[in-house]
């Protein structure tokens, strides 16, 4: 449960900043033997405080955005679909339930009711289509869809299209090549340091019993009114240095968040350490093992999470110290 509540909080944050411009989300790539430039972009993922419609404020964007023939995002969304299926069946068993057998004969009365209107509620299906799913894709299910009500009701911001999303959809409208750079063990890594690496209960009864179990904690957990009211600042202020393009003010919101997660008993199982590594580190370290081949040819937009992009670890300073040149587009 606490590596799932991971996912509302540690997306937002990537890798540090250090020794950089203090502002600049879009990046010119050149130098190097590049015949045409490519271009780097801090997006925003997290919460729904910034969406698409950000772009607009951002100078040259769409301009810069029009040169390119290939687009770079962190995942190729097939590639994710599969190894998504794969963790599910490696850690969650088997999808379907028996075709003789529903929710009805392994809960109690009560039980089954508050199934029904999680089900309808927060996952906006129906009993009859959750019948048909096992409790331990269920409870998958669920806990997305209530984290993503939580992160609505506390910060008051109804769902938009991620930059993420949004810049995927315009690449394939103009026709660009679309790849991820994430691989398969990459991808498997985030899903377990995500959602967890324990297997589920497998048997039916046992897996309906930790089905309402983690329901009934989950809607504990998050409360609204039991939000972290120094987290919700945080996150504001994360926000509106994102706004401002100022990567300082993001490193400093970022240090602050870890601050307040190791201060907040409830998440106290958390390996944050292991996790900030694998965010800062491995995965940027994957990254160059594919960038330089990715933008020799054609001119290339490298979309990622904003805070991928510095620190010495990040990918400006990867691609500097592989004697290209960046600079800030304005």
């Amino acid at each position: 449960m606490k590596n799932t509540i991971l996912s509302i909080v540690l997306f937002i944050t990537f890798s540090a900043c250090a020794q950089l411009p203090a502002t600049g989300l879009l990046w010119k790539i050149s130098g190097n033997g590049l015949k045409q430039p490519s271009y780097l972009f801090g997006t925003f993922h997290g919460t729904y405080g910034i969406g698409a419609e950000f772009l607009d404020s951002i100078p040259g964007f769409y301009d810069t955005f029009n040169t390119v023939t290939q687009f770079v995002g962190e995942s190729d969304f097939s590639t994710n679909m599969g190894v998504l299926n794969e963790y599910l069946s490696r850690y969650y068993g088997q999808g379907k339930m028996p075709v003789d057998t529903t929710y009805k004969d392994l809960l109690c009365e009560t039980d089954y009711d508050y199934l029904d209107l999680t089900v309808r509620v927060s996952a906006r299906i129906f009993m009859k289509d959750a019948n048909k799913i096992r409790p331990n894709y269920l409870w998958f299910v669920i806990s997305q869809a209530k984290q993503s009500d939580y992160m609505q009701q506390v910060y008051n911001v109804s769902k938009k299209e991620t930059i993420d999303i949004y810049l995927l959809k315009l690449a394939e409208g103009k026709g660009c090549i679309v790849k991820g750079l994430d691989s398969p063990e990459i991808l498997l890594k985030s899903f377990e340091l995500l959602f967890g690496k324990t297997p589920l209960p497998q048997s039916l009864q046992e897996s309906a019993d930790t089905l309402i179990h983690n329901i009934k904690r989950i809607d504990s957990l998050l409360n609204p009114k039991r939000a972290n009211q120094k987290l919700v600042r945080n996150t504001r202020n994360f926000e509106d240095a994102y706004k401002r393009q100022d990567l300082s003010g993001l490193e400093k919101s970022k240090k602050e968040q870890l601050d307040i997660i190791k201060g907040d008993s409830s998440f106290s199982a958390m390996n944050l350490d292991q996790s900030m590594s694998f965010l800062s580190k491995e995965r940027n370290s994957s990254w160059m093992e594919k960038i330089p081949e990715l933008i020799s040819n054609q001119p290339t937009m490298i979309a990622v999470g904003a805070l991928h992009l510095c620190g010495k670890d990040g990918l400006i300073n990867l691609l500097r110290e592989k004697g290209y040149k960046l600079e800030v587009v304005k």
